[in-house]
C-alpha cells in the first residue's frame, strides 16, 4: 500500500494504462496526471486550460490519452476534450462542438473514433486522426455521463441521468451511423 502523488482538488476519473504501467487521473484541479504504478512516481501533469478535467480514458495501444472537460457551473463556456501523446506529454489535437461542459470520454472502432459525451445530453463521435466531427447521438433527454464501448469496438453503451427523478437510462447505438 502507498499513497500516490497528490492532487489539488477532488479525483473525477481514473484509467489503468493497456499494459498496466501506469494510471492517469483526472481531477477538477484542471489537469490530469500520468503515475507509474510500479513506484508511484509522478510522470507527467496535462494542464488542461482553466477546465476541470471530468474524464480520462487510454487508447488500446496506450500511446494516447484522452480527457474530457468543462464546469458545470460555467453555462456559457462549452466543454472540451484532449488528446494527449502519453511519451511527451504534448497536446496533439482539441476536440470542440459540445454545447456543455464534456463528462466522458472512450476510444472506438479500433482507436480511429473518439467518443464523447457531454452534459448537453449528446454523445459525440469525432475522427481521431484528424479531429473531424463525424456527429452524434442525440437520443437521451439527460446529460451523458458515462460511456462504455463493446469490445468489437463498434458499439457504444451511453448513460444519462442526473439529480432529477426520471429520463435516467442506458442507450447502446452503433457508432457507424
Amino acid at each position: 500500500e502507498r499513497d500516490l502523488p497528490k492532487h489539488r482538488g477532488f479525483v473525477t476519473s481514473l484509467a489503468v494504462s493497456p499494459d498496466g504501467i501506469m494510471i492517469a487521473s483526472g481531477c477538477d484541479d484542471e489537469a490530469a496526471r500520468l503515475i507509474r504504478l510500479k513506484d508511484g512516481a509522478l510522470l507527467r501533469t496535462l494542464e488542461h486550460d482553466r477546465e476541470p478535467v471530468q474524464c480520462v480514458a487510454f487508447s488500446a495501444d496506450g500511446k494516447t490519452l484522452a480527457t474530457a472537460a468543462g464546469d458545470e457551473t460555467r453555462v456559457t463556456r462549452p466543454g472540451i476534450a484532449k488528446l494527449w501523446d502519453v511519451e511527451s506529454g504534448k497536446l496533439i489535437r482539441d476536440f470542440e462542438g459540445m454545447v456543455k461542459f464534456a463528462t466522458s470520454v472512450a476510444f472506438a472502432e479500433n482507436g480511429t473514433r473518439l467518443i464523447v459525451g457531454s452534459a448537453d445530453e449528446k454523445a459525440y463521435v469525432f475522427e481521431v486522426d484528424s479531429g473531424k466531427p463525424l456527429g452524434f447521438f442525440g437520443g437521451h433527454a439527460r446529460p451523458v455521463n458515462c460511456l462504455a464501448i463493446s469490445l468489437d469496438g463498434e458499439i457504444a453503451i451511453s448513460a444519462s441521468g442526473g439529480r432529477a427523478k426520471g429520463k435516467n437510462e442506458l442507450k447502446l447505438w452503433r457508432i457507424a451511423d
